[in-house]
């Protein structure tokens, strides 16, 4: 009976592992949530836009009345004056006293209501800003996701050139042992692999460095690995992608939406 709960417990434990492994790997999909959601620069954007909703809020108090009221309540005892007779008394008495005062600002060239109108283009600027770097991360992590599987399928490419370099090399050595080629030939299939490994080695780089551009862009330790899908059943993201990046006209881009929001404020 133990035995069978301790064979229990090890495919648990391996179903458990093989979870982990395939929540690992990433589609397109899974690397855009990730930013929206630790990008700090978006995050930044958010909070300045709610920064800039408190603040259009606060300035609507400037034209609400203010009202400050005031009490007072004295107690003494032993010699003093009376406050009615203005007499030396020595017994107890008591005094309350209270004040409340309002005050309105009619009018002041309507610099608060101008006040008010530029807070709440403030809160538009903000929230196009935000679209535009959401877009731009988009844009952003889509570019360094195809690159990346771009670049290990040129990889695979390599390798399974070398292979088939290496097997030519020891074609070519056999027939140069047996005096059909000369040397050179030899030399000639070294180079081709010589060149084939440097240009590996190049593209390994460049692929170690995406990948650092994508984790910073997904905000994820360097050192974690990271392992992507292929685009799978990626068509909805794209047509929306298109709609909303490609389709667009300049009057709903964000960097245009920002520009005249700015010139408006700047005017107001």
């Amino acid at each position: 009976m133990k035995i069978k709960l301790r064979n229990t417990f090890l495919i648990l434990l391996l179903n458990i592992g093989n979870l982990t492994f395939a929540q690992d790997e990433l589609t397109l999909s899974d690397c855009l949530f990730i930013a929206f959601k630790n990008n700090l620069s978006l995050k930044e954007a958010s909070f300045n836009e709610k920064i800039a909703v408190v603040k259009h809020n606060a300035d609507f108090s400037k034209i609400a009345p203010s009202i400050n009221a005031s009490a007072s309540n004295r107690y003494s005892w032993g010699r003093g004056i009376d406050p009615n007779t203005n007499t030396f008394i020595d017994t107890q008495f008591k005094s309350y006293s209270g004040s409340i005062n309002s005050s309105l600002n009619l009018f002041s060239g309507f610099f608060n209501l101008n006040t008010i109108k530029q807070s709440k283009q403030e809160i538009e600027i903000n929230k196009t800003l935000y679209n535009k770097l959401k877009n731009e991360i988009t844009i952003d992590v889509a570019t360094k996701f195809i690159t990346i599987l771009y670049t290990e399928e040129i990889i695979k490419a390599i390798n399974e050139q070398l292979a088939s370099s290496s097997q030519q090399l020891e074609l070519v050595t056999l027939k140069f042992n047996s005096g059909y080629v000369s040397e050179s030939e030899i030399f000639k299939v070294k180079s081709e692999i010589g060149n084939l490994e440097v240009s590996l080695l190049k593209i390994k780089n460049e692929l170690s460095a995406t990948y650092i551009d994508l984790k910073t862009l997904l905000n994820i330790s360097i050192d974690e690995d990271l392992r992507l899908n292929p685009l799978v059943n990626e068509n909805v993201f794209i047509k929306d992608f298109e709609k909303d990046l490609i389709a667009k006209s300049l009057e709903k881009s964000p960097t245009f939406l920002v520009s005249k929001l700015q010139l408006q404020k700047a005017k107001t």
